[in-house]
């Protein structure tokens, strides 16, 4: 079996030498026996695949036999008899893109507000974390700017609330997972 040419290869290469012996009985017509390709092609193995030529122009088009599964997240086992376990899987929320330039010019007011208003060490390292958030906004970086925004923390939700940076506001819950 080693030797064994992939399933698939054998099959077209049988369907070309078919038709191959087969072009003399055509009279003229490119028409081939679609019942003995049918068979061919229901006979398959499961999940082998095939394109068509048809009129010399290639369809782009594949066909499956067998399960087809198509993930676009997260899974934990796929297919026919797939297990799964003991998994830890951690969802996360995808959130709305942040306009980051608005959001610099937000955070600049939100730090401003914050030195004012800051009376504690907690508040200070809050306001240190917007200012670093700020940069990284500044900076383009969408996920580092999230980051600092989830370490200045409730505090500065609050204030942002407060003096109307809505832009801030909102980017700070979704940092926080609200």
């Amino acid at each position: 079996m080693a030797n064994q040419e992939p399933l698939d290869l054998v099959i077209m290469l049988k369907i070309v030498e078919y038709v191959s012996s087969r072009k003399d009985s055509f009279s003229g017509s490119s028409a081939v026996d679609g019942d003995l390709i049918l068979n061919i092609i229901n006979n398959m193995a499961p999940g082998s695949s095939f394109g068509v030529r048809l009129s010399n122009d290639t369809i782009n088009q594949e066909t499956a036999m067998g399960d087809f599964y198509q993930v676009d997240g997260q899974a934990g086992a796929v297919g026919r008899e797939a297990r799964a376990e003991n998994n830890t899987f951690n969802q996360i929320k995808a959130s709305a893109p942040i306009d980051l330039s608005t959001l610099a010019a937000e955070l600049q007011s939100l730090r401003a507000a914050m030195r004012e208003r800051a009376t504690s060490p907690d508040e200070d390292v809050a306001v240190a974390a917007v200012a670093q958030a700020m940069v990284a906004a500044q900076k383009g970086s969408d996920t580092e700017t999230r980051s600092h925004l989830k370490q200045a923390g409730n505090w500065a939700l609050g204030v942002a609330t407060t003096i109307g940076t809505t832009v801030a506001a909102g980017a700070i819950k979704a940092a926080l997972g609200m």
